[in-house]
């Protein structure tokens, strides 16, 4: 894309006739353009991905929730319970390819 739009080569071809030779939207080419300039002609720079500084979206689970959570499991547990499950999954067969199915 980067050697498509080069200019120290002569004139290239118009926008468009790139974008629909490298299969990418006019945008895209615009916005990779834009990003070579901005990073002052580097090519590693504008071809690598910028690291983000928060994820996009953040979790609702934070280090007070987990711990409230697995406190929560650890004191629910009820005695005479085997391996401390409620009963409600059983294993229909001893085949290994039969799933555990919900019981009531």
């Amino acid at each position: 894309m980067l050697l498509a739009l080069d200019t120290s080569v002569g004139e290239p071809d118009p926008k468009d006739v790139i974008a629909a030779r490298l299969g990418v939207s006019g945008e895209i080419l615009r916005l990779v353009a834009k990003r070579f300039a901005e990073t002052g002609g580097d090519v590693r720079a504008t071809i690598s991905r910028k690291k983000r500084e928060l994820p996009p979206v953040p979790s609702p689970v934070t280090g007070e929730v987990e711990a409230r959570l697995i406190a929560w499991r650890v004191h629910s547990h009820q005695p005479g319970m085997p391996d401390g499950r409620c009963g409600c999954w059983k294993n229909m067969s001893s085949s290994p390819r039969t799933s555990r199915t919900w019981t009531t």
